[in-house]
């Protein structure tokens, strides 16, 4: 069972600039996936999962301490695999951040920089994030930056593509 949260342009927490905390050698990346630069990912099944299911809509936002890639989140255009998304919306995930590092508000940065970025070209769009039921620390993560819960969703996977089915409680 998936939650659906959805962006809310209009929340306080939508205005807070959130900052990396955990020490200086921390910097935010951001690379458009394409065939060129795959090669050189640390997760190159999923760079290429989302090239060919995105057609190449889909970049990665990561985050390093020195050389170490200590965080990650996907950000993909409309894809058949979400069928509930607009021409400009984006949806986020998958995301991960090394357990070392949980705790200093890397994950909410990340999702926070995402959005504004997202929104300042596309501010028409929507964005998402299907976050896992059980998932409690992403959820309050992406509460933090104004994502409120749309709907509870079970997903149901066919050869890689993604049937939605609303629950209502």
């Amino acid at each position: 069972m998936y939650e659906l949260y959805k962006y809310n342009k209009e929340s306080k927490a939508a205005f807070q600039d959130r900052q990396l905390n955990k020490n200086n050698n921390l910097r935010l990346s951001v690379r458009k996936i394409s065939l060129l630069n795959m090669t050189k990912s640390n997760h190159f099944i999923y760079d290429l999962y989302w090239f060919i299911n995105t057609m190449g809509n889909c970049w990665v936002y990561s985050v390093f301490d020195n050389s170490k890639e200590v965080h990650y989140s996907y950000a993909t255009k409309q894809c058949y695999k979400f069928p509930f998304m607009g021409k400009h919306d984006l949806q986020i995930g998958n995301c991960f951040t090394d357990e070392n590092y949980r705790g200093y508000g890397i994950y909410p940065y990340v999702i926070q920089k995402a959005v504004q970025q997202h929104l300042t070209n596309n501010p028409k769009g929507d964005v998402y994030m299907l976050i896992e039921q059980s998932n409690i620390a992403s959820q309050k993560g992406v509460e933090k930056v104004g994502f409120v819960k749309s709907s509870k969703l079970i997903i149901r996977r066919l050869f890689g593509i993604f049937k939605l089915y609303e629950v209502n409680d």
